[in-house]
């Protein structure tokens, strides 16, 4: 499951891969949520003429966790992105916990290629937050528009980059995972 954490999981897929029954494998991320090791997320499907992919996505409580079981340490390149996001996800959870504040995190994610890498409700606003472990341009903004249009009701797009300065482009909030907390009031 480590191998699949953050990604999209088809449990059928999972079920061909492992040679385990599909009943099997979702006991089995079960087991995982039961004993708080992995969180489980819904897509987003209240987004109006959207036609989303219906499977979760899995996290890991703790990077830290995800590295140990993968065997590997490193914050390579091709990695960085998934441990940014992973990282991102852990943040937001803990720190709503943290303020005893009720969260709903999900994704977004069509048939047609449109994702956003969480979709959070927190105090009855809906927050569009896209990740990105590089630097942000206003092309890396597109599914947020894209979400905007599909979910005109959002409070706010965010996309979140490593190193990002606090500025806007298309009304879309771009900063560090500290402006996104701020901003969220976590």
């Amino acid at each position: 499951m480590a191998a699949v954490s953050g990604k999209i999981c088809d449990f059928s897929k999972i079920s061909t891969k492992s040679k385990v029954s599909r009943t099997g494998v979702v006991r089995f991320v079960e087991v995982l949520e039961d004993t708080l090791l992995a969180q489980r997320i819904e897509v987003f499907s209240e987004a109006e003429d959207a036609d989303v992919i219906k499977h979760p996505k899995l996290y890991f409580f703790d990077v830290g966790v995800l590295n140990g079981l993968l065997g590997n340490f490193e914050a390579s390149l091709d990695r960085l992105g998934l441990l940014h996001e992973h990282f991102i996800y852990s943040q937001l959870r803990n720190s709503a916990m943290a303020h005893d504040e009720p969260i709903d995190i999900r994704y977004f994610r069509t048939r047609h290629g449109v994702e956003v890498d969480f979709v959070v409700t927190l105090r009855n606003r809906v927050w569009a937050i896209e990740v990105k472990s590089g630097e942000i341009d206003a092309a890396d903004l597109e599914s947020l528009r894209a979400f905007r249009r599909y979910y005109p009701r959002v409070h706010r797009c965010v996309a979140v980059g490593m190193r990002e300065q606090r500025r806007s482009i298309d009304g879309i909030l771009i900063g560090n995972w500290d402006e996104l907390l701020r901003e969220m009031e976590l």
